[in-house]
């Protein structure tokens, strides 16, 4: 399918940004920060990438903290890139369930995971209680640099 020049615009803007987000975040290692795939959500972020290595564009995962009580989970996973590059319709109908079932399969080793699901665009996520105190011992072994 060839691509119009918007997306190819598009394109270029989004390799942009990735670019200069790479560099941001060595130029914090390189002024003493801690690195973001120290976080809990980094490290997260980091394991879903590696276990789904095989979908090309999966590095453009999102992940945001959602409402327990309201959503019945505690992150929502979405791939923009993805979904903008097959479109909503073949995003949730073919790479959502690969990404559930390489998940489901591979992520629990480190992770205190309850459940996994496909829930329209995201993937919800839900852990265990004990997956927070190792988000706070995080938090303290970091001290300042968090």
């Amino acid at each position: 399918m060839a691509r119009n020049l918007l997306e190819k615009f598009n394109d270029e803007i989004e390799a942009g940004i990735l670019s200069k987000k790479i560099e941001v975040e060595k130029e914090r290692e390189n002024l003493g920060y801690t690195s973001f795939s120290k976080y809990a959500v980094g490290k997260i972020k980091s394991r879903i990438i590696e276990i789904n290595k095989d979908i090309e564009g999966i590095e453009d995962v999102e992940i945001e903290f959602i409402d327990r009580e309201r959503f019945k989970a505690d992150i929502a996973v979405k791939v923009p890139r993805l979904m903008r590059e097959y479109g909503i319709s073949r995003y949730t109908k073919e790479i959502i369930p690969k990404i559930v079932s390489n998940l489901t399969e591979n992520i629990c080793e480190g992770f205190a995971l309850e459940k996994i699901e496909a829930v329209g665009i995201y993937i919800n996520i839900t852990f265990k209680k004990n997956f927070f105190s190792e988000f706070i011992k995080d938090v303290l072994d970091l001290k300042k640099d968090f």
